[in-house]
């Protein structure tokens, strides 16, 4: 069966229920990578996962993406090559942004409505630092704290409110909302509000508490305070647990994800983890986990001090298969290499 818990192949089908005709071989290697852990590769510096697809930085600053794969090959096709390495990467339904170690921003996918011409910078200090991609639209921040958004803007997405003199520090996107977070720890959303995902005033913790963090869902938001408190609002999530202590949150369609201050990683909402937090952190030889990003019904991770890769859920398009064959690397690919948490003899 296909569900959030990974891609299971039967050993009695000639075919995985993910629909990949496989040998008999492959089935029993499928099985033991798939359900004795994850696919994985080392030295990932930065994850952003769409609905169906992931994009991370690995090493030497170089770009791979995989997932959302249609008769074989990514929607999501390869730009031109670039001379400049990546420092920052965002993605949303087949399209992806990143940005240069000169700051330009760099746009390609399938999306008609995002303007795709790079944003090179006027003068030696007009730097971009971070991206956010929704459904037609993208925010770029400036290294001033100014945020500039282009593209679809039919629910006001590209719209950000006046901060100034405050500055942002933060920026998340959803489908048709976005949010912010300022040097000031104060939190502000536009755009879209037809699911709540931008209404966090019956929230009492985002009110009167000083917000470090946001990630946006599709329809929903999370955000921390100062004090570590985690709150989600918005379309399908479950709630939130108030005594938990969290330093990420991401939502996902019906479930959320944390990383607690002990860096256990937690998961609940859908009918797969229920409503209670759920610990599904990977061995502790793991180490540390350092970053965590939510798809449609998939999630990613980077643990420990080799800077692995881990990504978990439903596998329908190869979002979670870490596979060469299967994703593309801008500029010259770097060092990398996938691993098995598990030991296994044929």
């Amino acid at each position: 069966m296909c569900d959030i818990r990974g891609c299971i192949v039967r050993a009695a089908s000639p075919r995985s229920t993910c629909g990949r005709p496989v040998s008999a071989l492959r089935l029993v290697l499928l099985t033991v990578m798939l359900c004795c852990g994850f696919w994985s590769t080392a030295d990932a510096q930065q994850i952003s996962t769409g609905p169906n697809h992931t994009c991370t930085l690995v090493a030497y600053s170089h770009l791979m993406c995989f997932g959302a794969v249609q008769h074989g090959r990514l929607l999501i096709k390869n730009p031109q090559p670039v001379d400049q390495p990546f420092v920052h990467v965002a993605t949303a339904a087949g399209f992806v942004c990143a940005i240069t170690q000169i700051g330009n921003v760099r746009c390609w996918g399938l999306n008609p409505f995002l303007v795709r011409d790079d944003l090179v910078p006027e003068s030696s200090t007009d730097i971009w630092t971070m991206v956010a991609v929704g459904n037609g639209f993208a925010c770029h921040l400036h290294q001033n704290g100014t945020l500039h958004c282009r593209g679809l803007n039919d629910q006001r997405q590209c719209e950000p409110p006046l901060i100034y003199p405050d500055r942002v520090v933060m920026v998340s996107a959803g489908e048709a909302h976005a949010c912010a977070v300022t040097a000031q720890a104060k939190l502000y959303c536009w755009g879209s509000n037809q699911q709540a995902q931008r209404d966090f005033t019956h929230i009492a913790s985002m009110n009167k508490s000083e917000v470090v963090w946001v990630r946006c869902g599709s329809h929903s938001t999370c955000a921390i305070t100062r004090y570590a408190q985690p709150a989600c609002w918005g379309s399908r999530l479950p709630p939130v647990d108030p005594s938990l202590r969290v330093v990420e949150i991401a939502p996902g369609s019906t479930m959320i994800c944390a990383i607690l201050l002990d860096a256990k990683i937690v998961c609940w909402g859908d009918s797969v983890y229920g409503t209670s937090p759920i610990d599904i952190s990977p061995s502790s030889s793991f180490g540390v986990v350092r970053q965590l990003a939510l798809g449609l019904d998939h999630a990613c991770a980077i643990q420990g001090n080799e800077a692995l890769l881990r990504c978990w859920g439903s596998n329908r398009q190869g979002q979670t298969n870490v596979n060469p064959s299967e994703f593309f690397s801008v500029s010259t690919p770097s060092p990398h290499h996938t691993s098995m948490p598990c030991f296994f003899s044929l």
